[in-house]
């Protein structure tokens, strides 16, 4: 095989390889509507509910040892975390702050990622005058760039997750308080949680044993029909 054939395969293997990179920013995380590089990962209609679906199963379980009456037969309750979570007005303006950082977050990977776009056309479309040298470094430029982009889109996932669980750790504990208080005020030994995420916990239960709407009250909260 001649050198300069050896060459041209390893060329052509790299174009072939930044072409799976960019493949993979397709299917990642952060992807554009229109099938460029990156953009958002999740999608805008679900971003929330996926966030605060995620938030509820760090809640699996809430256990209450209420003070029954004496004499009394241990009561046994059930919440739908979900359910709570949705109604309380401070997690309606989380949702919305959390929806505004990811719309900042998305513009500035898009931006990047047409910079990126056209520095990868430029580099396809005059690689074949290249001199060598120049080709390598024009290559290293662009894995540089790509992997910079692809860090980018890695701090921009942290940063909305920690700022949900910054948001959030406050209210799971206020809603765990006042599914305490229910629980004492009403004589309820123990208070379950219905389901995590889509999975059941509970196989079967009576609704007269769903104390959700008495926890939201604590928050002053008038219980919509669930």
């Amino acid at each position: 095989m001649r050198a300069g054939q050896t060459g041209r395969d390893a060329k052509y293997t790299f174009y072939y390889c930044i072409e799976i990179i960019i493949g993979s920013f397709l299917s990642g995380p952060f992807r554009d509507p229109k099938k460029k590089i990156v953009s958002l990962k999740f999608s805008d209609h679900k971003v929330m509910k996926k966030i605060f679906l995620l938030a509820a199963m760090a809640a699996c379980f809430f256990v209450s040892k209420g003070q029954a009456p004496e004499g009394s037969e241990d009561r046994v309750g059930y919440v739908s975390m979900a359910y709570i979570i949705s109604q309380l007005p401070d997690v309606k303006a989380i949702e919305t702050d959390l929806k505004s950082t990811q719309t900042q977050l998305r513009n500035q990977i898009e931006t990047k990622s047409k910079e990126v776009q056209l520095q990868y056309d430029d580099f396809n479309s005059k690689m074949e005058t290249m001199a060598d040298t120049v080709r390598m470094n024009k290559q290293r430029d662009l894995e540089q760039a790509l992997a910079n982009l692809e860090q980018m889109q890695q701090d921009a996932e942290l940063t909305l997750k920690n700022k949900q669980k910054l948001y959030m750790a406050p209210v799971y504990l206020k809603v765990n308080r006042a599914i305490e208080e229910v629980a004492k005020e009403n004589g309820f030994a123990i208070i379950l949680t219905d389901r995590v995420s889509t999975y059941p916990v509970l196989l079967y239960q009576k609704q007269e044993m769903d104390v959700s709407n008495l926890v939201l009250q604590k928050f002053g909260v008038t219980p919509a029909t669930k």
